[in-house]
């Protein structure tokens, strides 16, 4: 009962910013940032501002200087540039933090409506770096292998990471570093992964490419594949009851052929995506990371649907079948595949992932 009252509120308090019915006072300003595109440094009547952690401009003011156009339509923000387009949903909140848009980067700052900068921008094919010396925003266009809808259907593969964590969903890394944040990342990294550099992550992004847990997985439903159940009762006893053999037994069939490469290639995405966000990986080298890891995906699946099974088999698997944070996989699963501004309702299954010559 309380999420749907906060989630009804979320979406009250968003109509309202969306027709002006809350004053300026309600929300607090931020500090002042430098914005440069394509060399120039861009000029603002209201300037872009760092507002709870976020790097934030004012959508209309932005759009013009990106040449974009702004149409506000029935619950969403369409923003459009020659072939690109980018939504904002007011209703985006429901699946990443059941707040007002905080994640997706909408708000209402000085009297304006200000949106995530890096959102904007990455969403409409534009290149972001981030100088925390001097608090300077670089933009630059570029002639990408991969086009916005690619990238986000990518980043689609790893809602349940963004909605678990509160995250951003439709921009690499989740954001803008924050040095706190990246000190926490680079020792995530380093405590689950070893990887303490771009040698280290490469070496773990070429494991799960190739190998990953789905290696062992698929062995192992080989061997149960083929034996009785006495055999399989021998092997048990052998090996002390191991969880991992029983659970493939009583999983192989539903994991299928893919088995649980879906585990291993969203794993992948993530990993590269905080290594991009701690600068262990260039932007091209994680977007031909991701990709590759996207079209695997592809290849395996035949929906999102098929995929996210796939990934909780997979993440299963390697607790054991000791379900510890599998209530709240499968609570964030439940919003993905049913709330209507959810990336997998969004983003078709079939889009092409191949690159652009």
């Amino acid at each position: 009962m309380r999420r749907i009252i906060a989630v009804f509120l979320s979406f009250l308090i968003a109509l309202m910013i969306s027709f002006g019915l809350v004053t300026p006072a309600a929300f607090a300003t931020g500090t002042e940032i430098k914005v440069v595109m394509d060399g120039e440094e861009l000029k603002f009547e209201k300037p872009p501002v760092i507002y709870e952690g976020r790097v934030m401009a004012p959508l209309q003011e932005m759009a013009e200087k990106l040449g974009a156009k702004v149409e506000f339509l029935d619950g969403k923000i369409k923003v459009s540039r020659n072939n690109d387009v980018f939504y904002y949903y007011f209703l985006h909140t429901i699946i990443n933090a059941f707040e007002v848009d905080r994640a997706g980067g909408y708000d209402y700052i000085n009297g304006k409506n200000y949106v995530r900068l890096e959102v904007l921008t990455e969403g409409l094919g534009a290149e972001n770096s981030w100088d925390e010396n001097t608090k300077t925003l670089t933009i630059k266009w570029k002639s990408a292998r991969y086009t916005p809808e690619q990238k986000k259907w990518a980043l689609a593969a790893i809602a349940i990471y963004s909605d678990i964590n509160g995250g951003c969903n439709d921009i690499l890394g989740g954001g803008i570093p924050d040095e706190k944040m990246k000190k926490e990342v680079k020792d995530s990294l380093e405590q689950w992964w070893g990887v303490t550099d771009k040698a280290s992550a490469k070496e773990t992004l070429g494991w799960l490419m190739k190998e990953g847990h789905n290696k062992e997985f698929k062995y192992i439903a080989s061997v149960v594949s083929k034996i009785d159940d006495a055999t399989y009762q021998q092997l048990l006893a052998k090996t002390n009851n191991n969880r991992h053999l029983k659970f493939v037994k009583e999983h192989y069939k539903e994991a299928g052929a893919p088995g649980i490469a879906a585990w291993d290639s969203c794993r992948g995405i993530n990993v590269v995506g905080e290594c991009y966000y701690v600068g262990y990986l260039t932007a091209d080298e994680a977007w031909e990371y991701n990709m590759s890891f996207a079209r695997e995906l592809q290849k395996s699946y035949g929906s999102w649907e098929e995929m996210c099974d796939s990934y909780m088999i997979g993440y299963e698997y390697w607790s054991g079948g000791k379900l510890d944070g599998g209530d709240e996989r499968r609570e964030s699963v439940v919003r993905l595949k049913n709330y209507p501004v959810s990336p997998w309702k969004r983003i078709p299954w079939n889009l092409s992932l191949e690159p652009e010559e």
